[in-house]
């Protein structure tokens, strides 16, 4: 007995054993009309036997996934994204693939509302008064790290707080006639104030006025240097409370300098 074969029998088979013969792992899922498998399991094509795909123990092994990468944003209103990551493990010789995605992303959100901040400088004050009301001295002006100032981690401004400046006046003395002689008499009235060196040697050749006060200034930093002079007393108290850690001292009598300079 003869039996005929129809032709496309023929052609199915032969294209079956190309794609499933010897039991083979897929080369892409689709192959198994995108049939999806558990952990530890790829699609397989199954022997001409069984002529169906089916799900077997694979080689290829998804390691655990990575800890989430940082915020592409870290402040601000903007969102960003993060990513994580695993990998395909397999022997060397494995045919096998792992199915599925080896990376991840998702959308995130910045750990802070507020990006840092930094300080700028603000207009300089006006100059306060000289130091002195006879001789040459100084005057002082400041600025503050407020327009804007730092926020949020922001860094302060980078220079000096305070601005000094020499400055001069010239000298007037009082000159008052006495009975008894008929030279004339030099006198400067007013709060007693030495001119000093650093070692301190000091020679009291100066007054100050009622508004003023006599300041020792030990201070070496904020650019001073160390003098003994003339200066309003509310520029002298002013000074000692904005350099709080400076040695300023502001003097009205003799008693008071002999504390600070020993004279």
């Amino acid at each position: 007995m003869t039996f005929s074969v129809p032709i496309f029998a023929i052609f199915w088979c032969l294209e079956f054993i190309a794609v499933c013969y010897g039991s083979i792992p897929c080369t892409n899922h689709d192959d198994c009309g995108g049939i999806q498998c558990p952990a530890g399991y790829a699609p397989y094509c199954a022997t001409i036997l069984f002529s169906q795909c089916k799900c077997s123990q694979s080689d290829a092994m998804w390691s655990a996934w990575s800890a989430w990468s940082q915020c592409s944003v870290t402040c601000g209103a903007a969102s960003g994204s993060r990513t994580r990551q695993r990998n395909c493990a397999k022997s060397a010789t494995s045919h096998d693939f792992c199915v599925g995605n080896h990376r991840q992303a998702e959308v995130c959100r910045a750990s802070s509302s507020h990006c840092p901040r930094d300080g700028h400088w603000g207009h300089w004050f006006a100059w306060s008064s000289c130091s002195v009301s006879c001789g040459i001295g100084t005057r002082q002006r400041h600025r503050d790290c407020n327009n804007p100032p730092p926020a949020y981690g922001g860094s302060y401004c980078s220079g000096y707080v305070t601005d000094n400046q020499a400055c001069s006046h010239s000298c007037t003395t009082t000159t008052t006639a006495t009975t008894t002689t008929t030279s004339a008499t030099t006198t400067v009235p007013g709060k007693p104030c030495p001119s000093c060196d650093e070692r301190l040697n000091c020679v009291w050749n100066q007054t100050c006025s009622a508004t003023q006060s006599c300041m020792v200034r030990a201070v070496t930093g904020h650019g001073f240097q160390f003098t003994v002079h003339c200066i309003l007393s509310q520029d002298c108290h002013f000074m000692t409370t904005f350099l709080h850690n400076s040695e300023i001292y502001c003097c009205d009598d003799r008693e008071c300098l002999r504390k600070y300079i020993g004279i």
